[in-house]
């Protein structure tokens, strides 16, 4: 009798268990999102009751870190507390934006689908995204998730020849990708009634975003622009990620 009347569920729900922070620093390295954010971080939520492990992690422009909390901690309430605490930092360097405190929800995985085909990896990432968006529709469905493909880069190959023709070298092109190629915060005007945030967006994440890059402005006006000296394209990571079914 107990047996039939104990509540079942295909997919129990699971008791919250993770919070995340992360915050943007524009610009940065791993080292000044290092020294100037996360350690900051760390030091302010040590101590938080509920709190089982702390995980950072510093990369180029933003610094990431995992709680874990205890079994049978209420997430709102340490969710609650580790805002306070990352809120009551005033010593973040200039540029730094706001962070972002998140409970990571357990997720339910309903099914899986497989895409394979005779076709590029390009065509076959494609076709997924359709699908999925198409997926997000549906009601119940809240998550989709693309697995299988490696990360997306921009390939840039300078041409030598072209470089020697206009009296170039690699750290040139090199430096202006460096300089032009980014995400900066320049500050903040005070007006008496507002504040408002000035920054410069000029990051591309596709290869024809970066091909009007001047590489050198020379003194009778004219300009060198990344085109001229080099061959830009978008490509896989050569370390890609791989699914299979059936061998394909």
């Amino acid at each position: 009798m107990s047996l039939v009347q104990t509540k079942r569920s295909a997919f129990p729900q699971q008791e919250i268990r993770q919070l995340s922070i992360a915050i943007a620093y524009p610009g940065s390295t791993p080292a000044e999102v290092e020294e100037g954010v996360t350690v900051k971080e760390e030091e302010n939520v040590e101590g938080i009751q509920g709190i089982d492990l702390v995980t950072s992690t510093s990369q180029d422009n933003l610094s990431l870190i995992s709680i874990e909390l205890e079994e049978g901690t209420d997430a709102n309430i340490v969710l609650a507390e580790v805002k306070n605490a990352v809120d009551k930092i005033n010593n973040f360097p200039q540029g730094v934006e706001s962070p972002v405190v998140t409970k990571i929800e357990p997720i339910a995985i309903t099914a899986t689908i497989g895409i394979i085909g005779d076709a590029p990896l390009q065509s076959l990432n494609g076709y997924a995204e359709e699908i999925k968006e198409e997926l997000l529709q549906y009601e119940g469905i809240s998550q989709v998730f693309i697995e299988g493909v490696p990360s997306e880069e921009i390939e840039i190959k300078i041409r030598e020849n072209d470089l020697e023709a206009y009296n170039l070298d690699f750290i040139s092109v090199r430096s202006a990708v460096q300089k032009a190629n980014l995400e900066t915060f320049g500050g903040t005007i005070k007006t008496g009634t507002e504040n408002i945030k000035i920054k410069a967006n000029e990051k591309g994440y596709y290869a024809r975003d970066l091909r009007d890059i001047i590489v050198r402005a020379n003194p009778d006006g004219s300009v060198i622009h990344m085109y001229q000296v080099a061959d830009l394209q978008d490509r896989f990571a050569e370390a890609p990620k791989a699914r299979y079914y059936k061998g394909e």
